[in-house]
């Protein structure tokens, strides 16, 4: 199985110039679905939160929604419900959605 999606969205998080990682995806609807989170090696521990904030703070500008799936097992799913996303769909996997605060 294979799945193309058009007119992808790339979040670049450089912070004072710097590029420290990416957030790819693409607009379904009226939701953003989150691809790829990408922290670049040599970034600090505290990059992921920061750049997952700078990346929903995008994503609600264009979208009433926004969602991401998480394979099995996944160490994220805490993390997933500290920004308010709630599980909605098995398959696999989880899928998890916000909606736009």
């Amino acid at each position: 199985m294979s799945w193309v999606a058009e007119h992808r969205t790339v979040f670049t998080y450089a912070p004072n110039g710097v590029n420290l990682g990416v957030v790819t995806g693409y607009d379904q609807g009226t939701q953003f679905v989150v691809e790829h989170v990408i922290v670049l090696p040599g970034a600090p521990r505290t990059t992921l939160a920061r750049m997952m904030r700078a990346a929903l703070h995008e994503a609600w500008q264009r979208s009433a929604a926004v969602s991401f799936f998480l394979p099995p097992g996944s160490p994220w799913r805490a993390a997933a419900a500290r920004l308010g996303f709630v599980a909605y769909c098995e398959d696999r996997g989880t899928w998890y959605i916000a909606w736009k605060p």
